[in-house]
Formats: structure tokens, sequence, C-alpha cells
């Protein structure tokens, strides 16, 4: 029968056996799913996919991710959260899906004893070292800072500053408006009754769920008697920094007649507001200590790194081995050590008809520069996180995605090369 079958009909056989010839590759690719084998279990977050968004619990035990495992629709890589040890083993899968294109913004308590992250929908708890999670808002918080006793938590959720007390189970709105927008909340070192955060007003405009705003003003906000007052207004970046005692704030006004944004002190106790230096880009890293600032200035193709100490109002460049040379180009992610003795940034380089994006590291003090050796070009690098000891830097990359440890040796030259400029 089955003979009497073939003969009559040999265009569709001859047909069907091209098809499958020609089409193997995808067969390899995309198995039909009846095919697949039962899934290995993952123990290790070297066997995801991919993985992003690295951040370091306080005591360098776990790495928080959001890493993939498996395609979804098999177009899609599905992500979830994931927690691992800094070797990368000791895997623990949240069974939470997180967005493929979106920082969970993962934050840890300072006792490492807790995470909460948003999955685009809800923000979730997770305690450790047990990995128990639980939602602790509907809604996807952003920008979260926690207290330093670990026991609450403040966040942005766009139009609204809300106040997670875990040890009370409380919620408290610090703020709200329709119409506008409140972002950065920071708890005050010194008094830790006391938070700060910045609303963004004058809307001029939207991409999805990115908004624009061209005024921004600093507020603070005292928990015990839940009011709130204006500390500074009419802000055009919504970068602000406070001295480590908390005596002087410190914001940018872009001024025409300076050729770029000023930077300005306010003594909150004087109300005195003092001009600290001006040219200055809206984007403006402060160091660990609040005694510097750095940025990029962009001429052409070099790109400058400038380093302003606020006290003598004085720049210099760190980079100027290499200005005039071709060395970088697009410098960014800029992301001072907790010690604030190096700098990790990105720069573009050119090699043939390829760019690649790699991570350097510059030791302020004595201006040496390293690269990191990663085992691929990079050509996108998403974020960076030094491991609290500064021995350690975590670095995300587009798009392998893939999480680099790399130790930091930079008195020897030997293990991380100066860039070889033209």
């Amino acid at each position: 029968m089955a003979n009497r079958k073939f003969k009559s009909y040999p265009l569709v056989v001859t047909t069907t056996i091209f098809l499958c010839l020609s089409l193997c590759p995808l067969c390899v690719l995309y198995p039909p799913k009846s095919e697949l084998t039962p899934e290995t279990p993952k123990t290790n977050l070297n066997q995801a996919i991919s993985a992003n968004y690295p951040v370091w619990s306080p005591d360098g035990k776990y790495l928080f991710a959001s890493c993939s495992f498996r395609w979804e629709d098999w177009e899609f890589l599905h992500f979830e959260a994931c927690l691992s040890k800094p070797d990368r083993t000791g895997l623990v899968r949240l069974q939470e899906s997180v967005q493929f294109l979106n920082d969970p913004n993962a934050a840890w308590s300072p006792d490492g004893s807790q995470v909460v992250f948003n999955n685009y929908i809800k923000t979730i708890l997770v305690s450790m070292p047990s990995g128990s999670k639980k939602e602790v808002l509907e809604d996807d918080c952003y920008s979260t800072k926690w207290s330093s006793d670990s026991q609450r938590f403040v966040c942005s959720i766009y139009h609204e500053i809300v106040l997670i007390d875990l040890f009370q189970n409380k919620r408290m709105t610090v703020t709200y408006s329709p119409r506008e927008s409140f972002e950065s909340p920071t708890w005050s070192e010194v008094d830790h009754q006391k938070i700060y955060f910045i609303r963004a007003r004058d809307f001029t405009g939207e991409f999805g769920r990115l908004r624009w705003w061209s005024k921004y003003d600093l507020f603070e906000f005292n928990i015990s008697s839940e009011k709130k007052s204006l500390l500074v207004e009419n802000l055009d970046s919504p970068i602000v920094f406070w001295s480590k005692d908390e005596q002087t704030v410190y914001y940018l006004r872009d001024k025409k007649e300076a050729s770029g944004n000023v930077l300005y002190s306010l003594n909150v106790s004087s109300k005195q507001e003092k001009r600290v230096a001006e040219g200055l880009p809206r984007k403006i890293v402060p160091s660990p200590d609040r005694q510097s600032v750095v940025y990029v200035v962009n001429d052409g193709w070099n790109s400058s790194l400038l380093l302003l100490q606020i006290e003598k109002a004085v720049s210099k460049k760190l980079l100027w081995e290499y200005e005039g040379r071709f060395c970088f180009h697009g410098i960014k992610n800029l992301v001072w050590s907790h010690n604030g003795k190096y700098l990790a940034f990105t720069a573009q380089r050119f090699e043939g008809p390829n760019n690649y994006e790699p991570t350097w590291i510059i030791e302020i003090d004595s201006g040496k520069i390293f690269q990191i050796p990663t085992t691929q070009k990079i050509d996108d690098v998403k974020s960076i996180d030094w491991s609290p000891n500064d021995s350690l830097i975590a670095i995300t990359d587009n798009p392998s995605s893939q999480i680099y440890k790399i130790l930091i040796e930079p008195t020897d030259t030997t293990k991380l090369g100066a860039p070889k400029c033209k």
C-alpha cells in the first residue's frame, strides 16, 4: 500500500524531501516543541542565554540580574529575575518575569537582607537568603532608596513619591500631582526623618514612557510632620547633590551668557547662593565625597573627560595625554568606585570598518588609564556596577548581554593595558 501511494504522488514526496533539506538550518535552530528534550537544571548564571543589569549586594555575596534561559514563541527571549553568587554559581531563579528592554531597578537594603525590584507592572520584595518574595506595590516603582535601618524605602511612580514602611506594613504618599512628575527621591544622611525629591514640571514632550520637562524644583519632606517644603526652584537639570553635612546643596541652571550650565551652591541655613563654575553640560556626576564632579565635553570626534574640584572651582582634564590622538569618542557611563579613587567609563574605538565600545578605568590621582580586557568587542554597554570593596566590576553589554567579573588591579599595568591611539 505504501509503495502504491508513493508511486501515485511522486511530486508531493519529492517536494517534501526538498523542503526538509532546504529548511534544515531552521529545523536545528527551532525544533518542534514535541521533540524538545527536558530542560537541564540551571545552577549557574553562565548558563543563561542573556543576563542584564547586575547589581551587587552590599556585602558582596550576591548579584541580582535579569536573565534569560529560554526563547518565548521562538522569537523573543523570556527574561526573569535571578540571584547568584559573584562567581555566578548558586543560581536562584525567582520565577518572576521582567521586561526585556527595561532595567528592573533593583535596590538592596543596606544590611543586604532584602532586595526590591519592579517587573514593569508591580514592585517585588525578595528576602535573603531564603529567596522568598512578595508583592509590596501594585505599581512599578523606580529610583528606590532605602533608609539606613533597612526597614523603609522610598521610590517614584511618575506622578507620585511613595514611602513603604515594612516594619509597620504601611504605605505613605509623600507627594502626588497628575500634571507633574516626581523623581530622584533620596534619604537625608543626617536626619533620617527627611526625604528629598525633585518635581519635574512644564511638560515639553514624550516618547512611549519617556517624558521631557523643562523645569525642576527641589523639595524636602518631613516624615514626622508629613509636611513638604520647597528648597530651590526653576532648575534646568534634575541633577542635585548635597555636601556630606547637608548644609550645602548643589544644582545647575542654564545661563546663555555662560555658554552652558552654571553650577550653583546654596547654604540652606543662610539661604546664600554662590556661583561655583560655568560652561558645564547638563550631565555631571558627583564623586562619593561630594567634593568633585566629572563631566564630558565633546569637540568634534574627540571627547574630553574633566574633573571639577568644587572648593577650588578648578577643572582639569583627566585624559589630556590622549587628546588630539583620536583615542576616545562618545564617552559615557561614568561610574565612580565607592572609594572615589577610580572612575569607570565607556568610549568608542574604531578598528577598520568596525567600531566597538570598551570599558575603561582611570585612576583619578595618577591619571593612569586601563582598558578592561573583555572576551569580545562590546558595542553598547548598558550598565556598570562596582562591587562593594571595589575589587570587582560587573558590566552588561549589548548584544551579548553577559556579566563580566573582572579583577581590578590598576597598579599592575601588565594586566590592564593603556590605550594605543593613532
